[in-house]
């Protein structure tokens, strides 16, 4: 249409210097505009990205504390295991050693119920039975052994084989003492 590098310009000079200036102001406005316009849009996408950012991070947290509960509950569960594995073990020495005690109360009671004149030479401890050998004085004393240890609360029978009756004096002897089921439940 109109050119107006071609066109003749009538202005006064000063006029014309307002014109070039009015001119670079509209462009450094035009330009400046766009600049700050370019500039929004660079923080609004940095906001984006920083939001964005931020979530992914916030899942990873998420998806790490998940990860470190499955850690700590499998730890549990397996010191749950050893607790269970060593409660085991402790039930079984506590009913070893109460045995052991239980035994040694055994031993005690029929060593204490002995009367003079008898000498213990063997004697072998099984669940509800002791068998015990040894020598007797006389006949006497082996039957006060028998009645003594008959008397005890916790000894059901006595078993004396008919040959140790045979000989009065010096004789050697084998006994069966069967003791009470509930020994067996404590």
């Amino acid at each position: 249409m109109f050119n107006y590098n071609k066109m003749i310009n009538l202005l006064p000079p000063k006029q014309k210097e307002e014109l070039k200036l009015r001119r670079v102001l509209v462009i450094i406005n035009t330009l400046g505009m766009i600049i700050f316009a370019v500039l929004v849009v660079f923080l609004l996408c940095l906001t984006i990205a920083k939001f964005f950012a931020d979530g992914l991070v916030k899942s990873k947290e998420i998806e790490n504390e998940g990860v470190q509960r499955q850690l700590e509950i499998m730890e549990v569960a397996q010191i749950e295991k050893q607790m269970n594995s060593y409660n085991n073990l402790c039930r079984v020495l506590n009913n070893f050693y109460s045995k052991q005690n239980s035994a040694a109360a055994k031993i005690t009671t029929i060593a204490n119920s002995l009367p003079e004149g008898i000498t213990l030479t063997q004697m072998a401890l099984n669940d509800n039975t002791i068998s015990i050998g040894g020598l007797s004085k006389n006949r006497e004393a082996l039957t006060k052994m028998q009645s003594n240890l008959e008397n005890l609360s916790d000894i059901d029978s006595v078993i004396i084989p008919p040959s140790a009756w045979v000989e009065e004096n010096n004789s050697k002897f084998d006994a069966i003492i069967k003791y009470n089921d509930n020994e067996n439940a404590k």
